[in-house]
């Protein structure tokens, strides 16, 4: 099986050959800011949600878009189709002069700042990107648990995860963010400053790393299109042994209002109440934007994202589903964990 993955991502790119350069983004330094955190801003506003409606994307599948919970849930293989990037329902272009290829292919990496790399995920992570460790642009998939990227900050007992940050692609796949551009500070809004930034799309089971300066990140997520799929409602575990509740604090999003149980009759009583969200939210009226705080609710296997705000407040499933989530629910949600305001 490993040997046959090879052969297809090899395949992939085998007639994929550089052309003229275009300038872009430098190579950037690894790392987050923990203290922090920096992610996609209004000036990425074409991908998020202006005034409660979503952009809509052409379908590229005949017929009707299937559920998630329809979709084979195995990882995709990524792979290079006319200068796109396809991987699950993620359609990303590789930039005009920019070299394609894939982890266990035989090529140079002779212009990191200008590549595009299908890491080799029949390897360990930390071995997948070899061919090319500094790529601008490293697209992953995973076969583990989709989570939204964060920081963290140290209680007295351990880390405690910071709140995820949402948008929503055209065609209506949501992707988890890891950074924040605040426009507020100059100094982080320089066009040439590098940072990272991490795209995690749960239903596709793709990561998509960027290394690049502002600019051309934005330029780069801004040309992001997704394959419609609809959510449905909420896939969450039946029976899960642990559940943690992550919210906005009220003054700072860095130190946020957090609790973790294992009680039973609560963990069902949280179950109960995602699976009684029953307005699914169709993927051409998806809204989550950067812009929006969010909460963040890790249950047994699932992880569940909730964008808060008055124009727009769903939830998210990384198992499938994607659903309106009111006021009520979220202060029912919040008293269940005992952190309601």
């Amino acid at each position: 099986m490993t040997q046959r993955i090879k052969e297809l991502l090899d395949d992939a790119v085998s007639g994929v050959e550089p052309r003229t350069l275009d300038p872009a983004g430098a190579v950037v330094r690894r790392g987050r800011s923990q203290r922090r955190r920096t992610v996609l801003a209004t000036a990425l506003a074409v991908l998020a949600v202006v005034g409660g409606g979503g952009l809509a994307a052409p379908q590229l599948r005949p017929g009707p878009p299937p559920r998630v919970a329809d979709v084979d849930r195995q990882p995709p293989v990524p792979r290079f189709v006319d200068g796109v990037v396809l991987s699950g329902g993620l359609r990303l272009p590789v930039p005009a002069g920019w070299q394609a290829m894939a982890g266990g292919q035989d090529k140079p990496c002779a212009d990191p700042a200008h590549t595009v790399l299908i890491a080799d995920f029949t390897k360990p992570r930390e071995d997948s990107t070899t061919a090319c460790p500094y790529a601008a642009i490293t697209v992953w998939v995973s076969d583990q648990g989709m989570e939204a990227p964060s920081g963290g900050f140290l209680t007295d007992k351990r880390i405690v995860k910071t709140p995820p940050i949402s948008m929503t692609l055209p065609g209506g796949e949501p992707v988890w963010v890891s950074n924040r551009i605040d426009e507020v500070d100059p100094d982080r809004n320089r066009s040439g400053r590098a940072y990272d930034l991490e795209l995690v799309l749960p239903w596709s089971r793709t990561i998509v790393y960027l290394r690049m300066s502002r600019l051309d990140a934005q330029r780069v997520v801004g040309t992001l299109r997704a394959e419609p799929v609809e959510g449905g409602v909420l896939a969450v575990p039946d029976v899960p042994a642990v559940a943690e509740l992550i919210a906005p604090g009220p003054d700072d999003e860095i130190y946020p209002r957090h609790s973790r149980t294992t009680d039973k009759a609560t963990i069902a009583d949280v179950v109960r109440l995602l699976r009684e969200q029953t307005e699914a939210v169709a993927d051409r009226e998806a809204c989550a934007s950067p812009a929006q705080k969010g909460l963040r609710l890790d249950i047994g296997t699932a992880h569940v994202v909730v964008a808060l705000g008055p124009h727009c407040q769903e939830a998210v499933s990384s198992a499938g589903g994607r659903v309106r989530f009111d006021d009520a629910a979220v202060t029912e949600l919040e008293q269940l964990f005992g952190i309601d305001r």
